[in-house]
């Protein structure tokens, strides 16, 4: 079972969103960066043209990602 997760986020500049592999190149196609045939036949107007979104996905689609952090917290009690 899937549960839906959702985040609001805002920014003053430039804000950049990752999500996977697979779908990172769905968010560009629907906010209008990809291939002008492609935004074209699905109504979407095209804010960049940009080829290669969404072509060749079948690299790194299983990716393991491992990190450690160390977080130390010092509290003045004076």
């Amino acid at each position: 079972m899937r549960i839906p997760i959702s985040f609001t986020s805002s920014t003053i500049k430039t804000g950049c969103l990752g999500v996977s592999t697979l779908l990172t190149p769905k968010i560009l196609e629907l906010s209008g960066i990809g291939r002008p045939d492609v935004l074209h036949k699905a109504g979407i107007p095209v804010k960049l043209a940009l080829n290669g979104v969404g072509e060749d996905i079948q690299e790194h689609i299983y990716a393991s990602v491992t990190f450690g952090t160390i977080c130390i917290v010092q509290q003045d009690l004076a």
